[in-house]
């Protein structure tokens, strides 16, 4: 009987995450084997650089139901509790796309002080941005070394040498 053994598990990467003590608060697992995971990732990019953008959309819908109001009227109490709800349901999804990329409660484990601290706790769009932005220096590198993996992989001056049994 012939037999196969699959190389299981070979694309999968860990980035230890460290709050401000040093201490490791979280591991990220990468699967570069993941065909999607440069989409996945790319996408989560997206959405949170354009997430002002959709905030003000959002803002201009909450106008049309509370009515324009001079600049120096502030808002009711009402149009605030919304324009905070609205800004919470945006970074709750965020927050989920970026435990898509990376697991399971990655954001609950990366700002675990937090959360520790406050049970309800959303992590406001700077902490959000500044966790992407340490990460993907990171990502890249990954990211490079399966492509030049791959780019040597399927070099066609390279197809020859590989010998079939």
């Amino acid at each position: 009987m012939e037999s196969l053994r699959i190389k299981s598990g070979s694309g999968i990467k860990e980035i230890a995450v460290e709050n401000q003590k040093g201490e490791v608060v979280s591991v990220l697992r990468i699967d570069v084997d993941n065909g999607d995971i440069v989409t996945s990732f790319s996408r989560l990019i997206w959405n949170l650089e354009h997430m002002p953008e959709e905030f003000k959309e959002n803002v201009e819908e909450l106008k049309e139901k509370y009515g324009d109001r001079p600049e120096d009227e502030k808002a009711s109490f009402e149009e605030i509790v919304d324009i905070s709800r609205m800004n919470v349901s945006l970074l709750k999804r965020c927050a989920e796309e970026i435990d898509k990329v990376f697991g399971v409660d990655t954001v609950r484990n990366v700002f675990k002080e937090s959360y520790d601290l406050n049970e309800n706790f959303v992590p406001d769009e700077d902490a959000l941005l500044d966790f992407i932005e340490e990460v993907i220096p990171v990502m890249e590198k990954l990211f490079e070394h399966k492509f030049a993996r791959n780019r040597k992989r399927y070099n066609p001056a390279n197809r020859g040498k590989k010998t079939r049994r």
